[in-house]
């Protein structure tokens, strides 16, 4: 993060500081966030963040021990002597004001990535893509939300670049304009609509358009890479107010993705764009991914980068949420990170696609809103209109209350389906289930805590 001192900081906020005793305002400035006062630096601004559980101004005096200037939504009423304080109405608010002020200083263009399903790994691939010819500043970890994002856009200054991607999730109305408003991206990507988030945002269309506020801050040279396989993206092309490029596996998507073959380790496809084709491999599995990869060749494009050298890049790629790892005799799919009824999908396709004996265990997604139980049980005829084509699991593995429905919705496509109440039961019993050779698949929502399940197992012994 920048230096900043604290008249500028006084004016980024529109705000005058409460100064303590003694403090020297005038030598005093701020280069980092810190919302943790068990890790503050001494030049740290502290965010005393209020949780439903606790509330960061309580610690505003350990943070202060160490560090000399603290936001806080509270009056103050005693300074600490020697210290800064800036009173604000809401300490996320400013911390995305001091995030806007650093990002306005960044001339270089922005890759903004959002989708419902895909998002992490579309941003990962597109990082790695445009490394093939430019130094790329990007989003770590899951570092997407309204205080992720300002934290991210903190560092954007810190070292030398050609361009920055940067991630951008969303769950309630209203967060992705606050996001754009931060980001300003000159290019976007948005890789599907999906349904999580139903809960807050009512309809996939609420969702769409929600999503699609990535563009609100473009000016007329910006660009938008489209999934033209997402029917409700598709629906909209033609309307959007900045120039849209399509990608997918039509046959009228500007970049296009035919040829697709699986093979050991990942996938080769035939990329059509321009007018030209060329045959690439992608280092990860399942034709989700494909599409990953095209919107990352579409960055690529976008910004002048050599064809060439980008589509050569997607080979090395291994950036990916979902981790295979072979222990105890298993080859483990780790897709524990989280779930949605699209994602589950995919990461089904990618185990039907493996070879031997094929075990599924799926856990409950969450915040899919009322319409959970039938959105469960679209998982399930998924299930069963695989094994119609020959595509079959050998065993499935349920646990919690909705992914009970998704094995009933499977019927008799599986020859064997347990169900366990919940991930404890099926901690306790999977040992049983599972043997050598197997390939196991895990997915639900984070809030399942399957990787407690692909731990149990790695921890019997890698190979």
């Amino acid at each position: 993060m920048i230096r900043i001192s604290i008249d500028e900081l006084s004016k980024i906020l529109n705000v005058n500081p409460v100064a303590g005793e003694g403090a020297d305002a005038a030598s005093l400035y701020v280069d980092g966030f810190c919302y943790d006062s068990r890790k503050i630096r001494p030049t740290d601004l502290f965010l005393p963040f209020k949780g439903e559980n606790v509330d960061g101004h309580m610690f505003i005096g350990k943070a202060l021990a160490v560090a000399d200037v603290s936001l806080t939504e509270n009056p103050v009423e005693q300074p600490l002597a020697g210290k800064v304080y800036f009173p604000v109405e809401s300490v996320g608010d400013a911390m995305q004001e001091i995030a806007l002020y650093i990002r306005n200083k960044y001339m270089k263009p922005v890759v903004g990535v959002t989708g419902s399903v895909g998002k992490t790994t579309t941003r990962e691939m597109t990082t790695h893509v445009l490394e093939s010819g430019l130094r790329v500043f990007h989003t770590e970890g899951n570092q997407n939300s309204q205080i992720g994002v300002p934290v991210t856009l903190s560092g954007i200054m810190d070292h030398e670049t050609d361009c920055a991607v940067i991630e951008m999730g969303i769950s309630e109305e209203g967060g992705m304009d606050r996001l754009s408003r931060m980001v300003r991206p000159s290019v976007a990507i948005v890789t599907n609509i999906g349904v999580s988030h139903m809960k807050f945002l009512g309809s996939r269309e609420g969702i769409r358009n929600e999503k699609l506020k990535i563009i609100s801050r473009m000016d007329e040279n910006g660009v938008l890479l489209l999934n033209a396989d997402d029917p409700l993206l598709y629906a909209v092309k033609d309307s959007l107010p900045v120039k849209v490029v399509t990608y997918g596996f039509g046959e009228d998507a500007d970049i296009r993705a035919t040829d697709i073959v699986p093979e050991e380790g990942g996938i080769r496809f035939t990329v059509t764009m321009d007018g030209a084709s060329s045959s690439v491999y992608l280092s990860a599995e399942g034709e989700h991914n494909v599409r990953n990869a095209l919107a990352a060749l579409g960055a690529a494009r976008t910004l002048g980068l050599s064809r060439e050298g980008a589509e050569a890049s997607l080979a090395t790629f291994s950036g990916s949420r979902q981790r295979v790892v072979h222990a105890g005799g298993m080859t483990i799919i780790d897709d524990s990170y989280n779930a949605s009824p699209d994602s589950m999908r995919a990461a089904l396709s990618v185990l039907l696609s493996r070879k031997g004996r094929r075990v599924a265990v799926l856990g409950d997604m969450f915040e899919l809103g009322k319409d959970e139980i039938a959105l469960h049980e679209s998982v399930g005829r998924f299930i069963l209109e695989e094994a119609e084509k020959g595509r079959k699991l050998d065993v499935l593995v349920t646990a919690g209350p909705m992914a009970d429905k998704l094995g009933r919705a499977a019927g008799n496509a599986v020859p064997e389906i347990i169900h366990y109440e919940d991930t404890d039961e099926a901690e306790k019993k999977l040992a049983d289930i599972l043997r050598e050779g197997d390939t196991v698949l895990f997915k639900a929502s984070n809030g399942m805590q399957f990787r407690r399940l692909v731990r149990l197992f790695e921890e019997s012994g890698k190979e």
